[in-house]
Formats: structure tokens, sequence, C-alpha cells
């Protein structure tokens, strides 16, 4: 869910031979996946993950910063970040998962670094720069690509965020069962 260019799955991939779908509501994105993994056998979808017709059913669904992330705030409590439009939205996304998964099946979500301002650079002429500003339940985010004649691209995004109890209540709300982190820590996970 929220495929993006298609990397974590490229590197899945060449572990082993998984039958993948991926979704992205961005067809620039999937543009991207479609090159990436041209090599493979990838179905690719331009959709909005909460429009994915039930019909069909998974083993897992993983989340890799695309709809939902979940960030480790100063290595102590765990935040999420669900680009729904609002809690009430995510706990729709939240069921629209749940029915999209085996029983059994898992939900897998990245753990990500502590959302903050920074700048690195990328390239020997490109700089990526990311800010940060938290209002209440949300969090706001410009992207920010440029070079030293201004700015490149920009992406502006606004998440609802939970804390980490409202986290692990949204998911039991609707059915999950929370297995916590795996052994890497970059996966929480939730298991129907």
């Amino acid at each position: 869910m929220g495929i993006g260019t298609g990397l974590l799955t490229e590197q899945m991939l060449q572990v082993q031979d998984y039958e993948i779908t991926g979704v992205d509501f961005s067809e620039e994105m999937l543009v991207k996946a479609q090159t990436r993994l041209s090599d493979y056998n990838v179905k690719l979808l331009n959709l909005d993950i909460r429009d994915y017709p039930e019909n069909e059913s998974f083993q897992s669904i993983i989340s890799s910063g695309g709809a939902i992330c979940i960030s480790h705030q100063d290595n102590k409590q765990y935040r999420l970040y669900s680009y729904c439009d609002d809690k009430l939205d995510h706990i729709k996304l939240l069921r629209k998962l749940y029915n999209l998964l085996e029983d059994n099946g898992l939900l897998i979500i990245s753990i990500q670094g502590e959302h903050k301002d920074y700048s690195k650079a990328i390239s020997e002429d490109i700089t990526y720069s990311q800010e940060i500003n938290h209002s209440g339940d949300y969090m706001t985010k410009w992207y920010t690509f440029s070079n030293e004649e201004g700015i490149l691209a920009r992406q502006f995004v606004k998440l609802v965020v939970f804390d980490e109890i409202e986290m692990i209540n949204s998911f039991t709300e609707v059915g999950f069962k929370s297995l916590g982190v795996d052994t890497s820590n970059k996966f929480y996970v939730f298991q129907r």
C-alpha cells in the first residue's frame, strides 16, 4: 500500500518470489515503480487503497510510509502518522485493511525515525530538506528539492497523528491484535 517507486518491493523480490499487488494513488510513482519492477511479475494499480475492492484478500499488507507510518520518538514512544483526513477516516482505512486481509493476515507498518526539520545534500548540486510543523492532532510536512538556483520540486502533506496508546486502540477497535515490533526494529506488526 503506497508502493511509491517500488524500492521495498524490489528488495523483497530479490529475496523471494512473492506474489505482490502494489497500490498507489500517484500515477507518477507507479510509472517509476513499473520501470524499477519491469523484470518482476508485480500487479500495479493506480488507486487509493480505501477504494480497493474487497473481493480479494491478502496474506499481508505492507505500508512503508505510504498511507500510514510509525515513528519512534526519542526512542521512547511510538507515534502513528496517517495520510487520512482525520481520526475517523483513519479508522475507516483500518477497517478496509482488516477486511482485505485473510484470517491471521499481517499488517506490517514501517518504523521511521523521528519527524523533524532537516536538510541534506543528496548530490553535488541538489539538497533535500523537510520542514515539520505540529498543531493539535496534525503534522504538516514540506518536502523540498533545491539547488543554488532555487526550488526544483516541492510537496506538502498533512498527516493525522496518534500517540502510542491511541495508535494501539485504533487497531484493536477494528479487530487487529498488536504483535509489536519485529526483531529488526524496522516494522510494527498487527494481525487480523
